[in-house]
């Protein structure tokens, strides 16, 4: 029997339209499992959080598979009217995570991935994912637009910094893109952290991605390091959780982007194939340079504003080092380069440490932490990383008293191990 208390009536009324809201506002409400058959005769499973409007956004796992914080992220952005369908692309094709995983994806899946969205009534179709994964959406991208002449579904890319070299660059050596990367003409908006070595290398990707035709937006993201957007909260700072918190709100301004530019109908001119250079391998360790070359000039402020150039250390064997503080691996190795200034302090040798894109006094605080008494240098543009082809950190050369590049490695070293000790020692034994 109701109560006639006409205060207990109202309240009731309140707490029913509360808790309908909560629920108008909750996963329950916007997140739903679907699936859609793909090539190997299975179902992607994908969490789809609807909206109402016309635009979806299609996200298809990195190489390390799909990650917790995305749901909130999906769920943010349906809040917003932008559809978001998150795609386990491992789980339908029973593939590990891990580095490259993305390889095993047929691209045919993107396009199909596309129609499924097309047949719940989405115009606008907004492909994302991140580093090397994105190769994957480029190429699915254009395989639907090649058999699909005069529609313009795809409106285009949310990528979270690319990776698209043909082949791992060499040191000294400028990056080749992926045909794709030149065969792509649907517009592009990349969410860059500044803390990562690929946000130096975008000028190269650009001219590479403008090639096909495809308009490039770059949103860059100050002291913020790659996967912010996947890791989980306890493994990143301050500054990626407050980027991760802003990203929905992003994201609706880069699909409100992507979606002005002209709808493109037709897909760009495929670009030749590029055959990748045999490498000589420089993934562990130091290796040598088969064949020496002059070490590129530089000058550059050292940490009391003096300017210091390479030429001044001819008659030295130099061990050149870029590196950045917010680096892990350069956390690690600093200790054992220490050890070995200190361990050749009377031999003619030297280290210079390049600090690349930091201020003064981040990079101070670093140094004063680690104990280090060697010069360290300013790199703050990045412009000797460019000049000397740089592609991650750290990076170590070993450069001969006639200041020519002998030894490179693109990677730490533990310089308390002997054989980087003995190339050393080489080094300084000769004339």
């Amino acid at each position: 029997m109701m109560s006639a208390n006409p205060f207990l009536h109202n309240h009731l009324f309140v707490i029913v339209i509360l808790v309908l809201a909560f629920v108008a506002n909750s996963d329950i409400a916007t997140a739903e499992s679907i699936t859609v058959p793909v090539s190997n005769g299975e179902e992607v499973p994908i969490e789809r959080f609807a909206a109402s409007g016309d635009s979806v956004i299609i996200w298809t796992p990195s190489d390390f598979g799909i990650q917790p914080p995305q749901g909130p992220v999906a769920l943010s952005l349906a809040k917003q009217g932008i559809e978001v369908w998150i795609a386990d692309l491992h789980t339908a094709y029973f593939v590990p995570t891990g580095r490259f995983s993305s390889n095993s994806f047929p691209v045919a899946d993107v396009g199909l991935l596309v129609d499924a969205a097309v047949a719940r009534g989405k115009r606008n179709i907004i492909l994302a994912s991140s580093g090397r994964a994105t190769r994957l959406l480029l190429r699915g991208a254009r395989d639907w637009q090649s058999s699909h002449p005069d529609q313009s579904s795809i409106r285009g890319f949310i990528l979270f910094h690319p990776s698209l070299y043909l082949d791992q660059p060499r040191l000294g050596e400028d990056a080749e893109y992926l045909p794709i990367a030149r065969s792509t003409n649907l517009p592009i908006y990349i969410f860059q952290p500044l803390r990562s070595a690929t946000y130096l290398r975008l000028p190269g990707l650009r001219t590479a991605l403008g090639e096909g035709g495809a308009t490039v937006f770059v949103h860059p993201l100050p002291d913020v390091a790659v996967g912010f957007h996947l890791r989980p909260d306890e493994d990143i700072s301050a500054q990626d959780r407050a980027a991760r918190q802003q990203l929905p709100d992003n994201m609706v301004k880069a699909v409100k982007l992507l979606t002005l530019q002209p709808p493109v109908v037709r897909a760009a001119k495929e670009s030749a194939q590029v055959v990748a250079k045999k490498r000589v391998d420089m993934t562990s360790g130091l290796k040598i340079f088969e064949k020496p070359f002059d070490a590129p000039a530089f000058s550059l402020e050292n940490m009391s504003g003096q300017r210091v150039s390479l030429d001044q250390y001819r008659g030295k064997v130099v061990l050149l080092n870029f590196w950045a503080s917010w680096c892990p691996p350069c956390l690690e190795e600093m200790p054992s380069m220490q050890r070995l200034y200190q361990r050749l302090t009377d031999k003619p040798f030297e280290i210079l440490a390049i600090d690349v894109g930091e201020n003064r006094e981040d990079v101070l605080k670093f140094t004063n932490m680690m104990k280090t008494t060697f010069p360290v240098l300013l790199d703050r543009d990045g412009s000797v990383f460019n000049e000397w082809k740089v592609y991650v950190y750290p990076t170590n050369f070993l450069i001969d008293k006639k200041g020519r590049i002998r030894y490179g490695s693109p990677g730490a070293i533990n310089w308390d191990e002997k054989s980087p000790v003995e190339k050393i020692e080489q080094l300084l034994n000769e004339k």
